[in-house]
């Protein structure tokens, strides 16, 4: 079957690699990484529009990608949450 409109893998032009929650915790605050593309849930995200703005929603855990505490630095930890 063909995945739902809105459900995608996000996969890094340089690497090839898709964009996963780690071992597909379902704990806010895991770490999301690179990882081989292997068509799993936890590599599957929608993008949820609130007005101007997106949410990026992984399909496994229900939870929205997030940069750590908020962060506006370079090299801020993206994780879920």
């Amino acid at each position: 079957c063909p995945r739902p409109p809105g459900i995608v893998a996000i996969v890094n032009r340089h690497s090839r690699k898709c964009l996963e929650v780690v071992d597909g915790s379902q704990v806010a605050g895991a770490n999301v990484q690179q990882s081989a593309c292997i068509d799993h849930p936890r590599q599957r995200w929608s993008f949820i529009a609130i007005g101007d703005d997106h949410l990026i929603v992984n399909q496994a855990s229900g939870q929205c990608l997030e940069i750590a505490g908020g962060s506006v630095l370079d090299k801020g930890n993206a994780r879920q949450g």
